[in-house]
């Protein structure tokens, strides 16, 4: 994606294959972006820090995806690594021990079923 779009994010997925899905009846409600590659299934969401918005917990609309309030967001965003796709492309994500780490302090206070349910998969 160019550094400096006049299309929103949404847009973007879109035109490269991304199905769009609801994933609740939250108003907004949360969505994820849905693309088979290679006979993997991906999935994108949007996260935000529930502390960057006062504790809301609510989901914003941030250039037109819908965005999920995440507790301790930035503690995930300081443990990372990267990795570079076949294609050349570099990025960073989430290290596997901080999001272990991040599951542990937050399980206990996640109420949604289907949350609850991916937590124990």
């Amino acid at each position: 994606m160019p550094k400096i779009s006049k299309k929103n994010i949404a847009k973007h997925l879109h035109e490269a294959g991304f199905t769009h899905v609801f994933k609740d009846v939250d108003i907004p409600a949360t969505e994820a972006y849905i693309k088979e590659i290679d006979g993997l299934e991906i999935e994108i969401e949007f996260l935000t820090d529930s502390a960057t918005r006062n504790n809301k917990n609510k989901n914003v609309v941030i250039r037109g995806v819908v965005a999920q309030p995440l507790s301790y967001l930035t503690l995930s965003l300081q443990m990372t690594i990267g990795f570079q796709t076949y294609s050349g492309e570099t990025g960073r994500v989430v290290s596997p021990g901080a999001w272990v780490f991040h599951k542990g302090l937050t399980f206990t206070r996640r109420k949604s079923p289907s949350k609850i349910w991916s937590d124990a998969c």
